[in-house]
């Protein structure tokens, strides 16, 4: 059978760190989607338009070749992870796996919170431009 560990900070003052051994399976990559790769080189996350393609075709050449990608953050270019299986939890494991998930969420929300007043602080040249929320904001 296979496990995965996870550790977190008990809640609600999240100072106790908890150490817990699930029950796991194999799902395709979150971070990759089963590719194995991931843009790298500060290339993450922007979007070139045609022009801007057609501008520089050795760039372009190397881009959809993949000569920008690095093995992927979150499997290692093994294209699955390991994730915890509900399913084959009892009752004590899945309320830990219930605390590590709401711990996860509330370290996403602190992180983007973090990112947006950094992001307001630094200035912004036009009126008119703002973060992209991801979903659920």
């Amino acid at each position: 059978m296979r496990t995965i560990k996870i550790v977190y900070l008990w809640p609600p003052s999240f100072t106790l760190e908890v150490t817990a051994t699930l029950p796991a399976r194999f799902e395709v990559c979150s971070g990759c989607g089963g590719e194995g790769t991931e843009l790298g080189y500060g290339l993450k996350g922007l979007a070139f338009s045609a022009e801007q393609m057609n501008e520089d075709p050795d760039f372009r050449e190397s881009y959809f070749r993949g000569d920008f990608d690095r093995p992927c953050s979150t499997c290692s270019g093994r294209r699955v992870e390991l994730v915890p299986d509900a399913g084959r939890m009892t009752f004590r494991e899945l309320r830990r796996f219930k605390e590590w998930k709401r711990y996860k969420c509330e370290c996403a929300h602190d992180d983007y919170a973090d990112k947006m007043t950094q992001w307001q602080e630094s200035g912004c040249p036009r009126d008119d431009c703002g973060p992209i929320y991801p979903e659920g904001y």
